[in-house]
Protein backbone atom coordinates (compact mmCIF):
# COMPACT_ATOMS: atom_id res chain seq x y z
CA UNK A 1 0.00 0.00 0.00
CA UNK A 2 1.01 3.58 -0.55
CA UNK A 3 0.47 5.23 2.83
CA UNK A 4 0.97 8.78 4.12
CA UNK A 5 1.54 9.24 7.86
CA UNK A 6 1.05 12.81 9.16
CA UNK A 7 2.30 14.08 12.52
CA UNK A 8 3.12 17.55 13.86
CA UNK A 9 6.55 16.43 14.99
CA UNK A 10 8.61 13.28 14.71
CA UNK A 11 11.57 12.14 16.82
CA UNK A 12 13.99 13.56 17.73
CA UNK A 13 11.84 16.73 17.71
CA UNK A 14 8.84 15.11 19.38
CA UNK A 15 6.95 16.43 22.38
CA UNK A 16 5.48 13.21 23.71
CA UNK A 17 4.41 9.63 23.20
CA UNK A 18 2.03 10.33 20.31
CA UNK A 19 4.87 11.24 17.98
CA UNK A 20 6.94 8.29 19.23
CA UNK A 21 4.03 5.99 18.41
CA UNK A 22 3.71 7.49 14.92
CA UNK A 23 7.43 6.97 14.24
CA UNK A 24 7.21 3.35 15.39
CA UNK A 25 4.26 2.73 13.07
CA UNK A 26 6.12 4.30 10.13
CA UNK A 27 9.15 2.13 10.76
CA UNK A 28 7.17 -1.10 11.00
CA UNK A 29 5.08 -0.33 7.89
CA UNK A 30 8.25 0.27 5.90
CA UNK A 31 9.79 -2.95 7.19
CA UNK A 32 6.71 -4.74 5.87
CA UNK A 33 7.32 -3.34 2.38
CA UNK A 34 4.70 -0.57 2.32
CA UNK A 35 5.50 2.66 0.48
CA UNK A 36 5.26 5.17 3.36
CA UNK A 37 5.70 8.93 3.17
CA UNK A 38 5.94 10.79 6.49
CA UNK A 39 4.61 14.35 6.59
CA UNK A 40 5.74 16.57 9.44
CA UNK A 41 6.69 20.13 10.33
CA UNK A 42 10.18 21.35 9.55
CA UNK A 43 11.88 22.01 12.92
CA UNK A 44 12.91 25.60 13.54
CA UNK A 45 16.52 24.69 14.20
CA UNK A 46 18.99 23.06 11.86
CA UNK A 47 18.13 19.43 11.21
CA UNK A 48 18.98 16.60 8.87
CA UNK A 49 16.22 15.82 6.41
CA UNK A 50 15.24 12.17 6.38
CA UNK A 51 14.46 10.29 3.17
CA UNK A 52 10.81 9.48 2.63
CA UNK A 53 9.72 12.52 4.64
CA UNK A 54 7.83 15.56 3.36
CA UNK A 55 8.61 18.59 5.53
CA UNK A 56 6.01 21.35 5.78
CA UNK A 57 7.73 24.70 6.12
CA UNK A 58 4.77 26.78 7.28
CA UNK A 59 1.34 26.61 8.89
CA UNK A 60 -1.59 24.73 7.39
CA UNK A 61 -4.05 26.03 9.96
CA UNK A 62 -3.32 28.23 12.94
CA UNK A 63 -0.09 28.84 14.75
CA UNK A 64 2.37 31.64 14.21
CA UNK A 65 0.75 32.77 10.98
CA UNK A 66 -2.45 34.81 11.12
CA UNK A 67 -2.85 35.59 7.42
CA UNK A 68 -5.74 33.43 6.16
CA UNK A 69 -4.57 33.74 2.56
CA UNK A 70 -1.21 32.24 3.48
CA UNK A 71 -2.85 29.51 5.52
CA UNK A 72 -5.04 28.50 2.58
CA UNK A 73 -2.02 28.57 0.25
CA UNK A 74 -0.10 26.32 2.63
CA UNK A 75 -2.95 23.84 2.81
CA UNK A 76 -3.34 23.84 -0.97
CA UNK A 77 0.39 23.21 -1.34
CA UNK A 78 0.17 20.18 0.97
CA UNK A 79 -2.87 18.84 -0.87
CA UNK A 80 -1.16 19.17 -4.27
CA UNK A 81 1.93 17.38 -2.95
CA UNK A 82 -0.23 14.49 -1.75
CA UNK A 83 -2.06 14.36 -5.06
CA UNK A 84 1.31 13.68 -6.67
CA UNK A 85 2.00 10.91 -4.16
CA UNK A 86 -1.45 9.40 -4.83
CA UNK A 87 -1.73 7.60 -1.48
CA UNK A 88 -4.09 4.69 -0.98
CA UNK A 89 -4.76 5.95 2.52
CA UNK A 90 -3.74 8.86 4.77
CA UNK A 91 -3.24 8.33 8.49
CA UNK A 92 -3.31 11.54 10.52
CA UNK A 93 -1.77 11.34 13.98
CA UNK A 94 -1.09 14.51 15.96
CA UNK A 95 -2.21 17.73 14.32
CA UNK A 96 -2.70 20.11 17.20
CA UNK A 97 -1.06 23.16 15.70
CA UNK A 98 0.63 23.84 12.38
CA UNK A 99 -0.73 20.78 10.59
CA UNK A 100 -4.29 20.99 11.86
CA UNK A 101 -5.59 21.56 8.33
CA UNK A 102 -4.41 18.06 7.45
CA UNK A 103 -7.65 16.67 8.86
CA UNK A 104 -9.47 18.26 5.95
CA UNK A 105 -7.57 16.06 3.52
CA UNK A 106 -10.27 13.53 4.36
CA UNK A 107 -12.47 15.30 1.82
CA UNK A 108 -10.11 14.21 -0.97
CA UNK A 109 -8.44 10.98 0.25
CA UNK A 110 -9.39 7.91 2.30
CA UNK A 111 -8.32 9.06 5.76
CA UNK A 112 -8.10 7.64 9.26
CA UNK A 113 -7.29 9.66 12.36
CA UNK A 114 -5.71 8.47 15.59
CA UNK A 115 -7.14 10.34 18.57
CA UNK A 116 -4.00 10.55 20.68
CA UNK A 117 -5.56 13.50 22.50
CA UNK A 118 -9.04 13.08 23.95
CA UNK A 119 -9.76 16.82 23.86
CA UNK A 120 -11.15 16.40 20.33
CA UNK A 121 -8.79 18.72 18.51
CA UNK A 122 -10.77 18.05 15.36
CA UNK A 123 -13.95 19.54 16.90
CA UNK A 124 -13.89 23.19 15.80
CA UNK A 125 -15.30 26.30 17.37
CA UNK A 126 -18.01 26.04 19.99
CA UNK A 127 -18.65 22.38 19.12
CA UNK A 128 -15.98 21.71 21.75
CA UNK A 129 -18.52 22.86 24.34
CA UNK A 130 -20.10 19.40 24.11
CA UNK A 131 -16.88 17.96 25.48
CA UNK A 132 -15.93 20.68 27.94
CA UNK A 133 -15.13 19.76 31.52
CA UNK A 134 -15.42 23.34 32.80
CA UNK A 135 -17.16 26.44 31.41
CA UNK A 136 -13.75 28.01 30.77
CA UNK A 137 -12.87 25.18 28.39
CA UNK A 138 -15.38 26.55 25.89
CA UNK A 139 -13.41 29.77 25.39
CA UNK A 140 -10.48 27.99 23.83
CA UNK A 141 -7.93 29.59 21.60
CA UNK A 142 -9.51 27.85 18.61
CA UNK A 143 -12.95 29.21 19.50
CA UNK A 144 -11.59 32.75 19.60
CA UNK A 145 -9.83 32.32 16.25
CA UNK A 146 -13.06 30.91 14.86
CA UNK A 147 -14.92 34.04 15.99
CA UNK A 148 -12.24 36.35 14.60
CA UNK A 149 -12.34 34.89 11.12
CA UNK A 150 -16.13 34.76 11.17
CA UNK A 151 -16.21 38.48 11.88
CA UNK A 152 -13.54 39.21 9.26
CA UNK A 153 -15.47 37.08 6.75
CA UNK A 154 -12.44 35.37 5.31
CA UNK A 155 -14.89 33.24 3.40
CA UNK A 156 -12.60 30.71 1.73
CA UNK A 157 -10.55 30.18 4.85
CA UNK A 158 -13.71 29.85 6.90
CA UNK A 159 -15.19 27.29 4.52
CA UNK A 160 -11.97 25.29 4.19
CA UNK A 161 -10.78 25.19 7.77
CA UNK A 162 -13.88 25.42 9.93
CA UNK A 163 -16.21 23.01 8.20
CA UNK A 164 -16.27 20.02 10.52
CA UNK A 165 -14.05 17.26 9.07
CA UNK A 166 -15.63 14.56 11.25
CA UNK A 167 -18.13 13.32 8.64
CA UNK A 168 -15.29 12.72 6.15
CA UNK A 169 -13.06 10.66 8.44
CA UNK A 170 -13.68 7.03 7.57
CA UNK A 171 -12.22 5.61 10.80
CA UNK A 172 -11.05 7.11 14.07
CA UNK A 173 -8.44 5.00 15.85
CA UNK A 174 -8.70 5.00 19.64
CA UNK A 175 -5.46 3.94 21.39
CA UNK A 176 -7.53 2.84 24.41
CA UNK A 177 -11.00 1.71 25.34
CA UNK A 178 -11.08 4.77 27.58
CA UNK A 179 -10.70 7.00 24.51
CA UNK A 180 -13.47 5.19 22.70
CA UNK A 181 -15.85 5.69 25.62
CA UNK A 182 -15.09 9.41 25.57
CA UNK A 183 -15.45 9.84 21.81
CA UNK A 184 -18.74 7.95 21.67
CA UNK A 185 -20.29 11.12 23.06
CA UNK A 186 -19.72 12.92 19.77
CA UNK A 187 -18.87 10.24 17.16
CA UNK A 188 -20.84 7.25 15.88
CA UNK A 189 -19.41 4.15 17.55
CA UNK A 190 -19.20 2.22 14.28
CA UNK A 191 -16.39 4.52 13.10
CA UNK A 192 -14.33 4.08 16.27
CA UNK A 193 -11.72 1.32 16.36
CA UNK A 194 -9.61 0.50 19.44
CA UNK A 195 -5.97 -0.12 18.51
CA UNK A 196 -3.60 0.12 21.45
CA UNK A 197 -0.19 1.66 20.87
CA UNK A 198 2.71 -0.70 20.34
CA UNK A 199 6.46 -0.52 20.66
CA UNK A 200 9.43 -2.25 19.01
CA UNK A 201 10.92 -5.00 21.15
CA UNK A 202 14.35 -3.78 22.20
CA UNK A 203 14.75 -6.07 25.19
CA UNK A 204 14.53 -9.62 23.85
CA UNK A 205 17.98 -10.47 25.20
CA UNK A 206 18.25 -7.87 27.98
CA UNK A 207 17.34 -8.12 31.65
CA UNK A 208 16.29 -4.96 33.47
CA UNK A 209 16.81 -4.40 37.19
CA UNK A 210 13.99 -3.30 39.49
CA UNK A 211 15.61 -1.78 42.56
CA UNK A 212 12.94 -1.23 45.27
CA UNK A 213 15.15 1.49 46.71
CA UNK A 214 15.05 3.57 43.53
CA UNK A 215 12.22 5.40 41.73
CA UNK A 216 12.43 6.34 38.05
CA UNK A 217 10.31 8.78 36.06
CA UNK A 218 10.77 9.17 32.31
CA UNK A 219 8.74 11.64 30.29
CA UNK A 220 7.56 15.20 30.06
CA UNK A 221 8.06 17.21 33.25
CA UNK A 222 4.52 18.44 33.62
CA UNK A 223 2.19 18.76 36.59
CA UNK A 224 -0.38 16.58 34.82
CA UNK A 225 2.04 13.68 35.23
CA UNK A 226 1.93 14.01 39.02
CA UNK A 227 5.69 14.51 39.29
CA UNK A 228 5.47 16.47 42.54
CA UNK A 229 3.96 13.43 44.26
CA UNK A 230 7.08 11.41 43.48
CA UNK A 231 9.17 14.01 45.30
CA UNK A 232 6.74 14.03 48.22
CA UNK A 233 6.86 10.23 48.37
CA UNK A 234 10.65 10.38 48.47
CA UNK A 235 10.52 12.87 51.34
CA UNK A 236 8.15 10.58 53.23
CA UNK A 237 10.43 7.57 52.70
CA UNK A 238 13.40 9.61 53.95
CA UNK A 239 11.44 10.52 57.09
CA UNK A 240 10.69 6.81 57.60
CA UNK A 241 14.39 6.00 57.37
CA UNK A 242 13.94 3.99 54.16
CA UNK A 243 16.76 4.08 51.60
CA UNK A 244 15.55 5.82 48.43
CA UNK A 245 16.93 7.45 45.29
CA UNK A 246 14.89 9.19 42.60
CA UNK A 247 15.81 9.97 39.00
CA UNK A 248 13.73 12.14 36.68
CA UNK A 249 14.68 11.88 33.00
CA UNK A 250 12.95 14.47 30.88
CA UNK A 251 12.27 18.13 30.23
CA UNK A 252 9.30 20.44 30.29
CA UNK A 253 7.90 23.79 31.37
CA UNK A 254 7.48 22.60 34.96
CA UNK A 255 11.11 21.68 35.51
CA UNK A 256 11.81 24.87 37.57
CA UNK A 257 8.75 24.13 39.70
CA UNK A 258 9.93 20.54 40.19
CA UNK A 259 13.37 21.69 41.30
CA UNK A 260 11.72 24.14 43.69
CA UNK A 261 9.70 21.31 45.26
CA UNK A 262 12.89 19.26 45.66
CA UNK A 263 14.57 22.15 47.51
CA UNK A 264 11.50 22.92 49.62
CA UNK A 265 11.27 19.32 50.85
CA UNK A 266 15.04 19.14 51.41
CA UNK A 267 15.56 16.00 49.31
CA UNK A 268 18.29 17.31 47.01
CA UNK A 269 20.55 14.53 48.24
CA UNK A 270 18.30 11.74 46.97
CA UNK A 271 16.48 13.29 43.97
CA UNK A 272 18.20 14.00 40.67
CA UNK A 273 16.86 15.53 37.43
CA UNK A 274 18.58 14.52 34.19
CA UNK A 275 17.89 15.99 30.73
CA UNK A 276 15.76 14.14 28.20
CA UNK A 277 17.54 11.79 25.84
CA UNK A 278 16.43 10.92 22.29
CA UNK A 279 16.42 7.16 22.83
CA UNK A 280 15.58 5.53 26.13
CA UNK A 281 17.22 2.27 27.14
CA UNK A 282 15.25 1.26 30.23
CA UNK A 283 17.76 -1.46 31.07
CA UNK A 284 20.28 1.27 31.95
CA UNK A 285 18.16 2.50 34.84
CA UNK A 286 17.78 0.30 37.95
CA UNK A 287 14.73 2.00 39.43
CA UNK A 288 11.06 1.05 39.47
CA UNK A 289 9.06 3.19 37.03
CA UNK A 290 6.66 5.52 38.87
CA UNK A 291 4.05 7.23 36.67
CA UNK A 292 1.50 8.90 38.97
CA UNK A 293 -0.56 10.84 36.40
CA UNK A 294 -3.27 13.11 37.77
CA UNK A 295 -4.99 13.50 34.40
CA UNK A 296 -6.55 10.82 32.21
CA UNK A 297 -3.81 9.18 30.18
CA UNK A 298 -4.78 7.72 26.82
CA UNK A 299 -2.29 4.92 26.08
CA UNK A 300 1.04 5.80 27.66
CA UNK A 301 4.07 4.95 25.53
CA UNK A 302 6.25 5.32 28.62
CA UNK A 303 4.37 2.54 30.41
CA UNK A 304 4.37 0.30 27.31
CA UNK A 305 8.13 0.73 26.84
CA UNK A 306 8.67 -0.02 30.54
CA UNK A 307 6.60 -3.20 30.28
CA UNK A 308 8.71 -4.23 27.29
CA UNK A 309 11.81 -3.96 29.47
CA UNK A 310 10.23 -5.96 32.29
CA UNK A 311 10.08 -2.90 34.52
CA UNK A 312 7.81 -2.89 37.54
CA UNK A 313 5.36 0.00 37.04
CA UNK A 314 3.62 1.98 39.76
CA UNK A 315 0.88 4.12 38.20
CA UNK A 316 -2.49 5.70 38.90
CA UNK A 317 -5.81 4.40 37.58
CA UNK A 318 -6.25 7.37 35.25
CA UNK A 319 -7.72 6.94 31.79
CA UNK A 320 -6.28 4.02 29.86
CA UNK A 321 -3.60 3.12 32.43
CA UNK A 322 -5.66 0.22 33.76
CA UNK A 323 -5.73 -1.30 30.25
CA UNK A 324 -1.94 -1.57 30.46
CA UNK A 325 -1.32 -2.35 34.14
CA UNK A 326 -3.23 -4.79 36.34
CA UNK A 327 -2.71 -4.37 40.07
CA UNK A 328 -0.46 -7.04 41.59
CA UNK A 329 -0.15 -8.80 38.21
CA UNK A 330 2.27 -6.70 36.16
CA UNK A 331 2.48 -3.59 38.33
CA UNK A 332 0.96 -1.66 41.19
CA UNK A 333 -1.88 0.86 40.96
CA UNK A 334 -2.12 3.66 43.51
CA UNK A 335 -4.67 6.45 44.05
CA UNK A 336 -4.00 9.73 42.25
CA UNK A 337 -2.55 12.65 44.24
CA UNK A 338 -1.43 10.35 47.06
CA UNK A 339 2.28 10.50 47.86
CA UNK A 340 1.76 8.21 50.84
CA UNK A 341 0.39 5.49 48.57
CA UNK A 342 3.48 5.73 46.33
CA UNK A 343 5.74 5.47 49.38
CA UNK A 344 3.70 2.50 50.60
CA UNK A 345 4.02 0.73 47.24
CA UNK A 346 7.79 1.16 47.29
CA UNK A 347 7.89 -0.21 50.83
CA UNK A 348 5.79 -3.19 49.77
CA UNK A 349 8.27 -4.00 47.01
CA UNK A 350 11.15 -3.86 49.50
CA UNK A 351 9.38 -6.15 51.93
CA UNK A 352 8.21 -8.67 49.29
CA UNK A 353 11.18 -9.39 47.00
CA UNK A 354 9.34 -12.27 45.35
CA UNK A 355 6.67 -9.83 44.22
CA UNK A 356 9.19 -7.87 42.15
CA UNK A 357 10.22 -10.95 40.17
CA UNK A 358 6.60 -11.92 39.51
CA UNK A 359 5.58 -8.41 38.42
CA UNK A 360 8.62 -8.09 36.16
CA UNK A 361 7.99 -11.39 34.39
CA UNK A 362 4.32 -10.59 33.90
CA UNK A 363 5.16 -7.12 32.61
CA UNK A 364 7.32 -8.61 29.89
CA UNK A 365 4.67 -11.21 29.03
CA UNK A 366 1.97 -8.53 28.86
CA UNK A 367 4.02 -6.56 26.37
CA UNK A 368 4.72 -9.55 24.14
CA UNK A 369 1.08 -10.63 24.11
CA UNK A 370 -0.60 -7.25 23.68
CA UNK A 371 1.62 -4.27 22.95
CA UNK A 372 4.24 -5.09 20.32
CA UNK A 373 4.50 -2.84 17.28
CA UNK A 374 3.80 -5.91 15.14
CA UNK A 375 0.43 -6.44 16.79
CA UNK A 376 -0.47 -2.76 16.43
CA UNK A 377 0.40 -2.64 12.73
CA UNK A 378 -1.45 -5.91 12.05
CA UNK A 379 -4.58 -4.14 13.26
CA UNK A 380 -3.80 -0.93 11.36
CA UNK A 381 -3.35 -2.86 8.11
CA UNK A 382 -6.85 -4.29 8.51
CA UNK A 383 -8.25 -0.80 9.14
CA UNK A 384 -6.48 0.57 6.04
CA UNK A 385 -7.86 -2.24 3.86
CA UNK A 386 -11.33 -1.61 5.22
CA UNK A 387 -11.09 2.12 4.47
CA UNK A 388 -9.86 1.70 0.89
CA UNK A 389 -12.51 -0.90 0.11
CA UNK A 390 -10.57 -4.12 0.62
CA UNK A 391 -11.77 -6.87 2.88
CA UNK A 392 -10.10 -6.91 6.32
CA UNK A 393 -9.97 -10.68 6.06
CA UNK A 394 -7.64 -10.33 3.08
CA UNK A 395 -4.90 -8.70 5.15
CA UNK A 396 -2.82 -11.88 5.20
CA UNK A 397 -3.30 -12.40 1.43
CA UNK A 398 -2.05 -8.98 0.32
CA UNK A 399 1.15 -9.10 -1.70
CA UNK A 400 3.18 -7.13 0.82
CA UNK A 401 6.93 -7.53 0.53
CA UNK A 402 7.68 -8.09 4.20
CA UNK A 403 11.25 -7.44 5.26
CA UNK A 404 10.69 -7.57 8.98
CA UNK A 405 13.77 -6.85 11.08
CA UNK A 406 14.61 -9.18 13.96
CA UNK A 407 12.71 -8.47 17.17
CA UNK A 408 15.94 -7.59 18.93
CA UNK A 409 16.57 -4.66 16.56
CA UNK A 410 17.47 -1.50 18.43
CA UNK A 411 14.79 0.47 16.62
CA UNK A 412 13.27 1.98 19.74
CA UNK A 413 12.39 5.62 20.15
CA UNK A 414 12.28 7.29 23.52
Amino acid sequence: MRIVQISDNLPPHHKGGAEVSCAAVIGELRRRGHDVTAVTNAPDDGFRRQPGTLYVDSDCHWGRSRDPRQLVANYDSLRRALEQIEPDVIHVHTCESRLHGALHLARDFPTVYTAHNYSLDFAHGLRAARFAQRPGDILTRRSLIFAKHLVKRDRRYFEMMFVDPLPHLQRIICPSGFMKSRLQRVVDADRLVVVHNGSPDCYADTASANDPGSMLFIGRLDNSKGISYIVKAAAELVRMGEPIAVLFVGSGDHEPQLRGTIRRLHVERVVRVAPAVPRIDYSRYPGVLVYPSVWDENCSMTIIEALAAGKVVICTAKGGNTELVTHLHNGLIVPARDAGAIAGAMKQLREEPGLIESLSQNARTTFLERFTIGRQVDQLERVYLDVIGGSPSRASDMSFTRTVMPSSSRACQG
